[in-house]
């Protein structure tokens, strides 16, 4: 099966046989995809572990920013 990657419009060749939540990776872009549906094939992508920064880290960082502008 074939889809086209959705940042970079490259063709993924999909070997058989495909399965739901079967992880696939753009040769072109590296982006990294999931089967969420077969028939028609659609593909999402893989969630990450989330990066955001906790409540103090923030202050930090923005205070850091601020000392540099002076």
């Amino acid at each position: 099966m074939s889809k086209k990657c959705p940042v970079c419009n490259s063709m993924l060749h999909i070997s058989q046989p495909i399965e739901i939540n079967q992880q696939v990776v753009c040769a072109n872009c590296g982006l990294e995809l999931e089967i969420v549906w077969l028939y028609p094939l659609e593909l999402a992508r893989v969630s990450g572990p989330a990066t955001e920064e906790s409540g103090e880290n923030k202050i930090k960082n923005k205070n850091k920013k601020h000392e540099e502008l002076w």
